[in-house]
């Protein structure tokens, strides 16, 4: 009776290790799958570090360029404002050239009216 109870139980704990081995073995491939799948999150985050610091770099080159471009662009509107006004300018002067050259011709005329009379 002992002998078949021993059998039995020597079975038993074969089956049992047998079960502790399987289950070591599957947790060891969960806890190697576990680890490279944190290393890959790992390598993930530094992309994403590395992507996020490249988006600020070119994102304030951007903006850099953004500012110069608006410097130039006040710059050449200021530019462009000088432009007419020195049109203008030139304008009232030939107008004012004009007015003085009639001006004078009508002088001239009289000049030329006083000496004939002369």
């Amino acid at each position: 009776h002992f002998k078949g109870s021993e059998a039995r139980l020597q079975r038993e704990k074969l089956e049992c290790l047998a079960t502790i081995q399987q289950l070591t073995a599957e947790r060891s491939k969960e806890q190697t799958a576990k680890e490279q799948l944190e290393q890959r999150i790992s390598a993930l985050n530094l992309k994403i570090q590395e992507s996020a610091q490249e988006v600020q770099y070119k994102s304030r080159q951007l903006s850099e360029a953004w500012d110069d471009v608006t410097r130039r662009r006040t710059a050449e509107d200021a530019a462009l404002r000088k432009v007419r006004e020195t049109e203008e300018e030139m304008r009232i002067m030939l107008t004012e050239m004009d007015r003085m050259k009639e001006a004078h011709s009508a002088k001239l005329a009289q000049l030329s009216d006083v000496f004939k009379q002369v």
